[in-house]
């Protein structure tokens, strides 16, 4: 088998601002493995946050030695030895090239050579960044008239009370779509604490990365306590929960829903494996 790297520029329509930073393009790596004429693509795209420069995926991907295996079925197989240590982008890029090839040697799509009989189907979420409400609002519009049904809404401002109101923008601008909150880890515990039931209110599902990796309560909640008082949400599989604790969303890298609070006791949160770039 034969591998080729390809360093694509990613140019975004309009600059995206977090908490933390304004990006408005970045790197990706397309990596092509070939074997009897056919070609299996996979894709690792720079990220800040996990120190994912281009340098550093090419150098783990330049590593993977594809060549030692008879054939992809063999290579997939073998897969956590084909990239050993490497970053999680670096190994959904070799896997996703690889059941690519195998898929079209087999002649069938990728979901039936894993058991599944039909496509997975999940809903989209579109990010709105760190900007005026004004804009914010006519993006929620635009989006909701173009069929998104799921907005995923970026926070963190240095005044928490202007995310406050970007959220009941987009609300009223686009009201039958579903809402999700993402600070980046720019909230303190503090913070997360009073803001969480005003997003509630406003119909927030679910907030990724409330709280910075490593963050802790200022101390335990009381034992008779709630263990996460809330006003209720909507979430994906349950009719009505909590979802006001800090806790409640764990740091997640995906747009789906699935950081919504469960209910569950509060814990303090915890950092996704996924390696999706933030």
């Amino acid at each position: 088998m034969r591998t080729d790297l390809r360093t694509v520029r990613l140019v975004l329509a309009e600059p995206l601002r977090i908490s933390r930073s304004t990006m408005a393009a970045r790197d990706a790596v397309w990596l092509t493995v070939e074997h009897d004429g056919l070609r299996g693509h996979g894709e690792a795209v720079t990220s800040v946050y996990y120190g994912l420069d281009t340098g550093t995926l090419l150098r783990f991907l330049r590593a993977v030695r594809l060549d030692r295996f008879a054939d992809p079925e063999s290579a997939l197989e073998a897969l956590p030895d084909v990239v050993p240590a490497a970053p999680p982008a670096v190994t959904a890029a070799v896997e996703a090239a690889l059941l690519d090839l195998v898929g079209k040697r087999a002649d069938a799509p990728v979901h039936r050579l894993l058991g599944a009989p039909a496509p997975p189907v999940a809903a989209t979420a579109r990010t709105l960044g760190i900007t005026s409400l004004a804009h914010a609002a006519a993006e929620a519009r635009r989006l909701a008239a173009s069929g998104f049904r799921i907005i995923k809404v970026k926070a963190g401002a240095p005044d928490p009370e202007d995310d406050v109101e970007r959220v009941r923008v987009v609300r009223d601008a686009a009201p039958g779509v579903r809402l999700l909150l993402d600070p980046n880890g720019a909230w303190t515990v503090r913070q997360a604490e009073a803001l969480l039931p005003r997003f509630a209110d406003l119909g927030v599902e679910a907030v990724e990365q409330p709280l910075a990796p490593g963050a802790r309560r200022r101390s335990p909640p009381s034992p008779n306590a709630h263990p996460c008082p809330s006003s209720p949400t909507r979430t994906p599989s349950t009719s009505r929960t909590p979802a006001a604790s800090p806790d409640a969303c764990t740091a997640s890298t995906s747009s789906s829903p699935s950081a919504a609070a469960s209910g569950r006791p509060c814990a303090s949160p915890r950092r996704s494996r996924a390696a999706a770039p933030r």
